[in-house]
């Protein structure tokens, strides 16, 4: 472990909480505020903080573990890159928690803010992976392991206070900064809508017609547990490779595909392609000479001679910024457009010289849009980078001075313990379960 500033301490995350428990589990859940909010994973967002905008709700019988003001909530389940999410929970009134979920209750001399940003930081900064247990579809860091194996830099009390208000001022300028991409992201969204709206809402000699009529629709190959399988090895497309309009070539994994599937699971130039799941719908034009192999999460659409890959395309845009495409989506939490209703969407499709001069008008448009999600993803990414800074500052001791009149933490942690061993057995609070 690294060198700590003068009066910091390690401590485990089951040295410094009173009770480290996981929620429960309830199969039965509804969206419309019959019972107590049942917080998940999705409710903790990447910048540590509790999301409420979708949220099931449990029957209040089922169990009564509850969330209280100044406790520490740990996404414990989840896909290896979100395990570790944590946030600080603020709320009022009565909240559950999910077994994908654990609670962390700081003893009353750590701040819980404190606890809550530096867990936070330890998954941003990738020192939980080596804890992760990878399961078929999920990962997780069990209770257990969170309690006895999860090391924490502790400052004395008075520094955690100056520190997390450090962190607060940092973090709300970031969060106003968000704020202006938001708002450019919103407006661009608003006008590619309105733009394509004009391009595909032209009266003329227009057909409606479901996709599967002007089009051959088709699933990529099925992953193998084993991806060596004796057939021909071959580059594949994935999910995260298709973006909106183009293509991340940048880092393409490799799959043994049999002759007899190649046919099948491979686009060729023309081919649109389709994100089945993550953000279904999002789409674009094959324009290699090359052919690719694509992956199961993935549609190929191949049109007919009625219809124009890169007018299909519009079309998806356009429906996914008005929301329509959303509607065709099945699932709850993980959201995915299955080939049978893709296979039913409706729109109007004009003749096919119409298709290309729309395709052709709305190329520069779209360019522009291009160059402006990128520079909003730059943003982004800059302040996510900038926030890490933050928190790599603060737990190293560099965002706010020490003060050698502060008690050690070596002190406080030894008085800590020395509470617990006085305490009884059965009055002693600390779970690890």
């Amino acid at each position: 472990m690294r060198e700590l500033p003068r009066g910091w301490d390690w401590a485990t995350v089951g040295d410094v909480a009173c009770e480290v428990r996981s929620g429960f589990a309830s199969g039965k859940h509804n969206a419309f505020g019959l019972g107590v909010p049942h917080l998940r994973p999705m409710n903790v967002s990447r910048l540590g903080v509790i999301e409420l905008k979708e949220v099931k709700y449990v029957d209040p019988g089922v169990d009564d573990r509850r969330l209280l003001p100044g406790d520490v909530l740990f996404n414990n389940t989840n896909s290896a890159a979100l395990v570790g999410k944590t946030a600080l929970f603020q709320g009022s009134g009565e909240f559950a928690f999910s077994n994908h979920m654990t609670r962390v209750r700081a003893d009353p001399e750590i701040v819980p803010a404190f606890l809550a940003a530096q867990l936070h930081y330890l998954w941003m900064s990738g020192e939980l992976i080596h804890l992760i247990t990878n399961h078929v579809n999920q990962a997780s860091i069990s209770t257990q392991v969170l309690a006895r194996r999860v090391n924490l830099a502790i400052p004395p009390i008075q520094e955690q206070e100056r520190i997390v208000v450090a962190i607060a001022e940092h973090v709300s300028r970031l969060d106003a900064a968000d704020g202006y991409v938001d708002a450019a992201e919103t407006k661009r969204d608003g006008l590619t809508s309105q733009v394509l709206r004009g391009y595909l809402e032209q009266d003329g000699n227009w057909q409606e017609v479901e996709l599967r009529e002007v089009a051959q629709l088709s699933l990529g190959k099925m992953l193998d547990a084993k991806q060596q399988t004796g057939g021909s090895p071959a580059q594949y497309l994935r999910n995260i490779n298709v973006r909106w309009g183009r293509f991340d070539l940048s880092d393409l994994a490799i799959m043994d595909v049999w002759p007899k599937e190649r046919e099948r699971c491979t686009i060729r130039r023309g081919d649109l392609v389709m994100c089945e799941g993550g953000e279904p719908g999002r789409c674009a034009v094959w324009s290699e000479e090359e052919p690719m192999v694509i992956q199961k999460a993935l549609h190929r659409i191949r049109p007919h001679e009625s219809a124009s890959s890169g007018f299909l395309a519009l079309v998806f845009l356009q429906m996914a910024k008005d929301g329509a495409l959303a509607t065709h989506f099945t699932g709850t939490t993980i959201k995915h457009l299955p080939k049978e209703k893709l296979a039913q969407i409706r729109f109007r499709l004009p003749p096919i010289d119409v298709q290309r001069r729309a395709v052709e008008a709305a190329k520069d448009f779209l360019g522009t849009c291009d160059r402006v999600m990128d520079s909003c993803a730059l943003a982004r990414r800059r302040s996510e980078i900038l926030r890490q800074s933050v928190l790599l500052a603060a737990f190293s001791g560099q965002l706010v001075p020490q003060d050698p009149n502060d008690e050690s933490a070596s002190v406080l942690l030894a008085r800590i313990r020395a509470k617990r061993m006085a305490a009884t057995p059965t009055k002693r609070k600390l779970k690890a379960s």
